[in-house]
């Protein structure tokens, strides 16, 4: 490990510096790669993200270690002379990610100590929730705020969160929750007392300055359990984002936030009585229709054909009321409707229309073979559909029309 480089390693804070570009490369794309002599940024790494900033007046985009020669790649979008540039890191995206990142370790520590769970993995952000992986477990509300009842007094303790370096020879002395797995030296990042993990990215100096943490969800993915949490600045927008929005539901709903659980569960019990009547006036509204279907259906051979074509009339609408015209004896139904220029075909016999006078699924596969549509079913019931023009659909209207 070439030490002396990642100088961020003993100075997270250092956010301006002079350095010597040494060496530039084309990446294509109209974007330049500038090596320093020395630098404070960050390189994407150990599942957290990199720093921007400024090299003179030129905007960093992306930083990247160079694994064949531990170099730092600064991604820029012009080439940049050779010489001495004053560089800038940018302070809140690097703050952000020191707070997540400590407060990870912390997360991580207590899970340990509490639940004896082990981190397989992490993901740290800046401006979004940052994770951690967990074996998969399902966890209570009381168990989560047990874990951020640990994480904060830790913080309101404000331990002073060390870094240093050990030989493989020294590995022993440390009782890292999580054995290293790289070989060599070894960074350690102490937080004092509670928690040693081996770890190259940037930190918080005191678990003070990571200010609050808040566990946000948990999910089951790929048989482990992902725990999203946010911290510091992320967290103080996270609560105040909350805030307005439960702040403006109470003053909605002209009450305290703390009633709104009552208020929502009257709300969704009073929509539930108002579908159910909405199904009920639909089903009183269909049987309506059905009548006056009736009262213009052309008899042949003996049958009873309701045939009746919409513009923009929902297919569920056409699906319930087919239902109940296959309930009336002899009865032959065939119904369309086009939606944004999507088809719509439903054809129903009633039990006593001998197959052999009147087959839905064949009338269905005549029908749609006019607009190249597609669908099955059997001899009582058969839909089906597609994506059709308002012309292809008029040609079908007339075919419909002119042969029930």
């Amino acid at each position: 490990m070439n030490r002396p480089q990642y100088l961020y390693f003993d100075d997270p804070l250092k956010l301006e510096f002079d350095a010597e570009i040494i060496e530039t490369r084309n990446l294509g794309d109209g974007l330049w790669g500038v090596i320093l002599d020395r630098t404070y940024f960050y390189p994407t790494g150990g599942g957290q993200a990199h720093d921007t900033g400024q090299l003179g007046e030129t905007r960093v985009l992306d930083v990247r270690r160079d694994e064949s020669s531990s170099q730092v790649v600064h991604v820029v979008t012009r080439e940049l002379p050779l010489g001495r540039v004053h560089a800038k890191i940018d302070h809140e995206r690097r703050l952000r990610h020191m707070q997540h990142h400590t407060a990870q370790h912390l997360l991580s520590a207590c899970f340990h100590r509490l639940y004896g769970l082990e981190t397989l993995s992490s993901g740290i952000h800046g401006y979004s929730p940052a994770t951690i992986d967990l074996p998969d477990t399902t966890f209570s509300l009381d168990q989560l705020n047990a874990v951020e009842n640990m994480a904060h007094e830790m913080i309101f303790a404000n331990l002073e969160v060390k870094t240093y370096f050990v030989k493989l020879d020294q590995r022993q002395s440390v009782p890292f929750r999580r054995p290293p797995k790289i070989e060599g030296e070894v960074r350690v990042v102490e937080i004092s007392e509670f928690d040693y993990s081996a770890c190259g990215a940037t930190h918080c100096l005191s678990t003070g300055e990571i200010g609050l943490l808040k566990i946000i969800k948990t999910e089951r993915q790929n048989q482990k359990t992902r725990i999203h949490f946010v911290a510091g600045i992320q967290a103080l927008a996270y609560f105040q984002e909350t805030q307005g929005m439960v702040t403006a539901l109470a003053e909605q709903s002209s009450v305290h936030f703390t009633e709104l659980p009552q208020v929502f569960a009257r709300q969704e019990e009073a929509l539930k009585l108002a579908q159910n009547e909405l199904v009920e006036l639909k089903a009183e509204m269909l049987s309506v229709e059905m009548e006056r279907l009736l009262q213009k259906a052309n008899l042949r051979d003996g049958h009873r054909w309701v045939v009746a074509a919409f513009e923009n009339r929902p297919a569920n609408d056409i699906q319930m009321l087919a239902k109940q015209l296959r309930t009336q004896a002899g009865v032959v139904t065939v119904l369309a409707t086009l939606q944004n220029e999507k088809l719509a075909l439903l054809v129903a016999c009633a039990d006593d229309v001998d197959e052999n006078d009147a087959h839905a699924g064949e009338l269905l596969k005549g029908l749609l073979v006019f607009v190249g549509g597609r669908g099955g079913g059997n001899a009582q019931m058969a839909q089906g559909g597609g994506n059709i023009t308002a012309e292809q659909y008029q040609t079908l209207k007339e075919i419909i029309l002119k042969n029930s």
